[in-house]
């Protein structure tokens, strides 16, 4: 998104807000309850432990419809 911000020669914000308005017009959320689907969500983070070349990863998967860890 920094690169195609730096291209357009806009700020990384205005390119998220235009992405965000695209899909808003376009796309349609998921409605997992009309089918048997499962609609997860992945966060992700990392911070560095002691020195800049120590990273630490930390994934976290839940449902959509709930808080249940995977």
């Amino acid at each position: 998104m920094n690169a195609i911000a730096k291209m357009l020669q806009a700020s990384p914000s205005t390119i998220l807000d235009w992405i965000r308005n695209f899909a808003g017009e376009h796309a349609k959320p998921p409605h997992p309850e009309e089918t048997d689907a499962v609609v997860l969500v992945l966060d992700e983070m990392w911070h560095y432990v002691k020195e800049k070349k120590n990273k630490l990863w930390i994934n976290t998967f839940a449902k959509l419809s709930g808080s249940d860890l995977i």
